[in-house]
Formats: structure tokens, sequence, C-alpha cells
């Protein structure tokens, strides 16, 4: 299923930001292997899990989801890290 977004919501979402920072070294979605995410109120889970489903459809990342107090700015509901593998050469 494909995420259908205006110009603004695109550059501002999280999945979008996730995929533009692994394109700049070189790795693609697919190489993503965990994804942690923090939520605010663990009640909109069904939500945000159906958001994370969409876009992760072709991928099955480890996934931990754990409720928080809140996050740095108040109107931020969730907050995603997530861990990819990658081919570059460090030395």
């Amino acid at each position: 299923m494909e995420i259908q977004l205006d110009e603004e919501t695109h550059e501002q979402s999280t999945y979008f930001k996730i995929e533009k920072a692994l394109n700049m070294v070189n790795t693609r979605l697919t190489n993503i292997v965990r994804c942690r995410l923090f939520i605010t109120n663990i009640d909109n889970l069904k939500s945000i899990g159906k958001a994370h489903s969409e876009f992760y459809s072709e991928l099955k990342p480890a996934t931990m989801r754990v409720e928080i107090k809140r996050l740095v700015r108040p109107e931020m509901i969730v907050e995603l890290e997530v861990d990819a593998l990658t081919d570059i050469d460090t030395s």
C-alpha cells in the first residue's frame, strides 16, 4: 500500500526522513534490521502500527515499541530509531 502525502507532510514525515538519511549513505530501506518506536500514548499504537506496517510493507525489521511519558517537543507523539546494514568502508 502506498502512503499518499502532500509535499509539506512528505518532507516532515519521519519515515521519509529516515529513507533520505539512508540514501545519503548509499543504504536502502530494505537494509533496515531493527526499528524502535517511543510512543507517548500507547492507546495510539493501532494507528501508529498501521502507518508503520504500510511503510514497511515489504520489510519485517525487528521492532520494539515503548511507551514513554513525553518527548522533547510536546506536539510529538512518536520517535523512531532504526538500525540498517551498510557496506560503507570506514577505513
